[in-house]
């Protein structure tokens, strides 16, 4: 995540972390923590679901 998605989350966007290509291998921010992790893009489809 970067600083730039924290006004987002202020607005009540959710962040997704998605643990493939490079993304898997940078450690979760300390301060701005992604509101769902997911391992691939097929879980995304549960994931919005899920949220109507």
């Amino acid at each position: 995540m970067t600083m730039t998605s924290f006004p987002l989350k202020k607005l009540g966007f959710m962040t997704v972390r998605i643990m493939q290509g490079l993304g898997q291998y940078q450690p979760e921010h300390p301060i701005f923590h992604s509101d769902h992790t997911v391992q691939n893009l097929s879980e995304l489809v549960e994931l919005f679901s899920k949220k109507g």
